[in-house]
């Protein structure tokens, strides 16, 4: 959810930029022939920290077929190399791209999460042009995001602990952490409820969020 929320705010935000400065054009009566145009490309890598590699996970792209490394410079940041480069027509695309790499990602083995980190770096490139001065400019810049094993917030039955359910990567498994007590009016009516399957049926296995 927050992935797909950063690309639509960033296509939302370079598609506004798009449309001012066409319209400020248009509000000039800037000629065609002199106008300033502005145009961006977005395009994004995936890859899996896999036993201290880089997997890539949009292999089918990499013409190369080089194995992606990843590496850190206090200019550029994180930075993948060798990974496939995939490019994002809008927001719509982004789903498809991702459902896509995530079949390539570390299966669940002997029923034990091997949650490995994902990296995902998204790059964008907008280019400025003035046709009077023949005068270009570009801009590059990314977006890196690294995909680590989540934390799911639950109440108990009796609405008195909040607790989390967070991956330890240390034990190779998920375990179960109280964050607080909670007065019992706070939480009158919980909206779902789940339960370990591998576990018995009793009520203390339910959990309700």
């Amino acid at each position: 959810g927050a992935l797909s929320l950063i690309v639509e705010t960033l296509f939302a935000h370079l598609d506004n930029k798009y449309a001012s400065i066409k319209e400020d054009m248009n509000l000039l009566n800037v000629p065609e022939a002199e106008a300033t145009t502005y145009s961006y490309n977005v395009s994004m890598k995936y890859v899996e920290i896999r036993d201290e590699t880089s997997v890539d996970l949009r292999q089918k792209f990499n013409n190369n077929k080089q194995p992606a490394q990843l590496f850190y410079s206090e200019y550029d940041g994180y930075t993948i190399q060798g990974a496939a480069s995939v490019g994002l027509a809008n927001s719509m695309s982004f789903p498809d791209i991702i459902s896509e790499a995530i079949k390539y990602r570390t299966p669940f083995e002997y029923s034990k999460p091997t949650k490995n980190t994902g990296f995902i770096s998204i790059e964008v490139e907008q280019t400025l042009e003035s046709r009077a001065t023949r005068d270009v400019k570009k801009v590059k810049s990314k977006i890196n995001v690294f995909d680590l094993a989540g934390i799911t917030i639950f109440v108990d039955k009796k609405g008195l602990n909040l607790n989390s359910f967070v991956y330890n990567y240390n034990q190779n498994s998920y375990g179960v952490q109280t964050l607080t007590l909670l007065n019992n009016t706070i939480i009158n009516n919980p909206q779902s409820i789940a339960i370990d399957y591998n576990s018995s049926f009793e009520d203390g296995n339910y959990i309700y969020i």
